[in-house]
C-alpha cells in the first residue's frame, strides 16, 4: 500500500430514535418517516392527536456540527408541517452516550427524539457497559443523511497530501496531535495510524466544532470530521483538507483525492 492510503469506505450515518414501547411500533415513526420522505414536497399533516405538545429533539453534539445542522433543518420542517415546536437539546459529552442515556430515560411516549449517528452502533461494542440497550430501549425511525469523512490539517503543516502528511508524521514521531469528535472519527484515524505506521496523539472533543477549533488553533495539527461541519473553514482556507474517505471524490470538495 502506497504512503498515505487508506483502505474502506468512512461516512457516518446520522439517524432518528424513538424510545421504544414493549414490541409495538409507534405510529410515531410512521408520522415521522412521511414528513422526512417529503421534506419540501408538500404539505403534510400529523396523525390522529399527534403531536399535541411541543417535541424535544435531543442531540448529542454541540451547535454547528453535522448532527446539529441536520437536527435544526429538519426540527424547522416539522415545526412547519406539524404546527407544533420542536426544541433542539445539545447534549454533548462522552460520545453521544449523555444523549442517548437521556432518551432512553425519558417518557416513552414520542415527544422526544434522538439524533444519533455512528455512535448508536459503535458505543456498545466500545464500551463494557452502558446505561441503556440501544436494541432493547429504542425504535429506529428513519435513517436522514451519510456524510463523508474528510482529513482536514492546520494549514501551518507542512503537508499538502496524505502522502507528505505521513512523511512528515515519521519524520517526527509523537509530536503531531489529532482531535476526535466522537468514536467513529477516532477509529479513522487509529485505523490510518495502523496502516501507515504513524503516531499520533489522540486529544478528545465533545463534537465536531471543538475538534475543529482545536485544528485552528493549532492545539492539534489535524482531525477527521464529517464535511458539512468542516466545509466553511476549508472554503475560507482555514482548513486544509487533505483527502476524503470516499471511493471518488466527493461533488462538493471535487479538488480533494481520495485517501486510497
Amino acid at each position: 500500500m502506497k504512503a498515505g492510503a487508506m483502505r474502506g469506505l468512512l461516512v457516518v450515518s446520522m439517524s432518528i430514535f424513538v424510545r421504544r414501547i414493549g414490541r409495538n411500533l409507534m405510529r410515531l415513526p410512521l408520522c415521522l418517516a412521511a414528513v422526512v420522505a417529503v421534506l419540501g414536497a408538500g404539505p403534510v399533516f400529523a396523525q390522529g392527536d399527534y403531536p399535541a405538545k411541543p417535541i424535544r429533539m435531543v442531540v448529542g453534539f454541540p451547535p454547528g456540527g453535522g448532527n446539529d445542522i441536520i437536527a435544526r433543518l429538519l426540527g424547522s420542517k416539522l415545526q412547519e408541517a406539524w404546527g407544533q415546536s420542536v426544541v433542539i437539546d445539545n447534549r454533548p459529552g462522552a460520545g453521544s452516550i449523555i444523549a442517548t442515556e437521556i432518551v432512553a430515560k425519558a417518557p416513552p411516549d414520542g415527544y422526544t427524539l434522538l439524533v444519533n449517528a455512528s455512535g448508536m452502533v459503535i458505543n456498545p461494542s466500545m464500551y463494557a457497559t452502558l446505561p441503556y440497550d440501544a436494541l432493547r430501549d429504542f425504535e429506529p425511525v428513519t435513517m436522514l443523511v451519510s456524510f463523508a469523512f474528510v482529513l482536514v490539517v492546520n494549514p501551518s503543516l507542512p503537508a499538502h497530501s496524505m502522502t507528505e502528511l505521513v512523511q512528515y508524521a515519521k519524520s517526527q514521531p509523537g509530536t503531531l496531535n489529532y482531535s476526535s469528535a466522537a468514536a467513529a472519527f477516532q477509529l479513522a484515524v487509529e485505523l490510518l495510524k495502523i496502516q501507515t505506521g504513524i503516531s499520533l496523539n489522540h486529544v478528545p472533543y465533545k463534537g465536531s466544532v471543538p475538534a475543529i477549533t482545536a485544528v485552528l488553533a493549532n492545539d492539534t495539527q489535524l482531525t477527521i470530521v464529517d464535511t458539512t461541519a468542516a466545509m466553511p473553514q476549508i472554503r475560507a482556507g482555514k482548513l486544509r483538507a487533505l483527502a476524503v474517505a470516499l471511493p471518488r471524490r466527493s461533488p462538493s470538495l471535487p479538488e480533494v483525492p481520495t485517501m486510497a
